[in-house]
């Protein structure tokens, strides 16, 4: 569907994630639609190479991984971690600073975020040596 209908697609998605985003705003039920949104742009963004997932990012992934309660809302920054996971090699100027991100949650209670986030680095790091790139920081 992607391919046929790219532009509309791309549109619908956007118009879903906001939709969701700003009706579920301070309920209970914030942290699903957050998670929901996060997967669903992660899922285009593994299809859909053209995608500027810039504003993304620094709307809805980075405000998760630069809370340092590590406590707070551990599926949504497990989905963020993700996200960065998968898509990192997009976001290239900033991976200095989405390590710095990640190292802090090595430390987290949560096996699903400490482990997402070793393997989240190793990625990067390992990118990053086979790509003859001396190191982002």
């Amino acid at each position: 569907m992607v391919l046929q209908f790219k532009t509309p697609f791309m549109q619908f998605c956007s118009d879903f994630i906001d939709c969701k985003r700003q009706s579920s705003a301070g309920t209970d039920d914030e942290w699903k639609c957050k998670v929901a949104a996060i997967n669903l742009a992660l899922e285009i963004g593994r299809v859909e190479k053209c995608v500027d997932f810039m504003n993304f990012l620094a709307k809805q992934v980075l405000p998760e991984l630069q809370e340092r309660n590590m406590a707070m809302r551990p599926l949504v920054k497990a989905a963020s971690i993700k996200f960065v996971f998968f898509l990192h090699d997009r976001f290239r100027d900033l991976l200095g600073f989405i390590l710095y991100l990640l190292v802090a949650h090595l430390g987290s209670k949560d096996v699903v975020v400490h482990t997402y986030a070793a393997q989240a680095i190793e990625k990067i790091l390992s990118c990053n040596v086979s790509s003859g790139d001396p190191g982002t920081t």
